[in-house]
């Protein structure tokens, strides 16, 4: 393998190294926060693919198979929270609501 080709392998392995040490970095995170609530701690920031990575190395298939997976589990457990909460929202739906009152509602006959 000439040096350049050596290189840009190296270069090419790093790069795949970091883009996924960012996206496990992310799944722990959603994997740590415990409530609905925490959820508000991700970035919330629209994922970019990282651009000039070639080829995935053949040495990091299993670990990018590994975060896939690890992702699916993720969305999994956040369609479930989805369904969830539409199921409370719809409970909340049968509530009959209160109307504004302009006069009040009880007479003080006591004075």
């Amino acid at each position: 393998m000439p040096h350049d080709a050596a290189a840009l392998t190296a270069t090419s392995f790093e790069a795949w190294s970091e883009a996924l040490d960012a996206l496990e970095q992310e799944l722990a995170l959603a994997d740590e926060l415990g409530e609905p609530d925490d959820l508000g701690e991700l970035s919330g920031n629209d994922w970019v693919a990282p651009t000039g990575l070639g080829s995935l190395p053949p040495e990091l298939v299993d670990r990018a198979r590994a975060i896939l997976d690890a992702q699916r589990a993720t969305v999994a457990r956040l369609e479930e929270r989805r369904r969830d909460t539409a199921r409370h929202l719809a409970a909340l739906q049968t509530v009959p609501h209160m109307q504004q009152r302009e006069a009040a509602v009880y007479l003080d006959v006591a004075g």
